[in-house]
């Protein structure tokens, strides 16, 4: 499968993509920017029935971190990547956290920046994301939005916390991702962690299945703060001649 960057073709249309990404990312920071200021406020919703209820950001986490080879959906998006980013509860819904975030993400070869607003529950999230995606064949020049949902599942067997999210992106394509995480050990405030997933695309340019192992560990810093590394082993079947490792590590604060 080959990506077929639009860097190369007209400026007029990579002026319009540009703008309409700008235009995207500027609608998403100020529906936040909003949402925020109308702290304490409750509005109905008659469609879906939610007595929304927008608070000024809490639970603020900001994160740093350097990524080998950036995944997302089991391909690798950006090399050497710098990435920072922050995430908030903006809200509620009900008894539901209104959830936001904002990434930029710096790239060897190209930048991205990406966000997302959702309602997480205990076990389930629903949600926006705005980012890159490989559906259309391009890895770097079209920015898509796409409605996440996920479910969290605990079946009480080895600690063992159980997962699926469904994607579906602007223009029809979709994938489907089942995971599985636990904790492996800790040692000397040093918490180790698993996990494994597996993927597959619909309506893709050109479809594609991974598999993805990943081993992690978080350290504890006073104010609360962490740091952490993980070396993950992705097989998706387009960039990879079986399994390849990569690595990435950063610091990450909650406010």
């Amino acid at each position: 499968m080959t990506f077929i960057s639009h860097k190369n073709t007209q400026t007029k249309k990579h002026m319009n993509k540009k703008n309409k990404k700008l235009s995207i990312i500027a609608l998403i920071a100020g529906t936040l920017i909003s949402l925020c200021g109308l702290a304490n406020a409750s509005y109905k919703v008659p469609v879906l029935g939610w007595d929304l209820h927008p608070l000024q950001p809490v639970d603020i986490a900001g994160e740093v971190s350097f990524k080998e080879k950036r995944i997302d959906r089991g391909l690798f998006t950006h090399t050497d990547a710098f990435s920072v980013g922050g995430s908030a509860v903006i809200g509620s819904a009900y008894d539901n956290r209104i959830v936001g975030g904002v990434d930029f993400i710096d790239g060897k070869n190209d930048d991205l920046i990406t966000g997302y607003v959702g309602i997480a529950g205990d076990n389930l999230y629903v949600g926006l994301n705005l980012g890159t995606n490989a559906a259309d064949g391009d890895l770097t020049g079209d920015t898509d939005f796409n409605l996440n949902v996920g479910y969290a599942y605990d079946p009480n067997f080895f600690d063992l916390i159980v997962s699926t999210e469904v994607n579906y992106i602007s223009g029809g394509a979709f994938d489907l991702s089942l995971s599985a995480s636990r904790e492996l050990f800790s040692a000397f405030g040093v918490f180790v962690n698993g996990s494994v997933e597996v993927g597959k695309t619909w309506q893709y340019a050109e479809d594609y299945e991974w598999v993805q192992g990943a081993v992690s560990a978080v350290y504890g810093l006073p104010g609360g703060g962490q740091v952490f590394g993980e070396v993950a082993y992705v097989d998706n079947q387009v960039q990879t001649d079986g399994f390849e490792t990569v690595f990435q590590a950063g610091v990450k604060y909650t406010f």
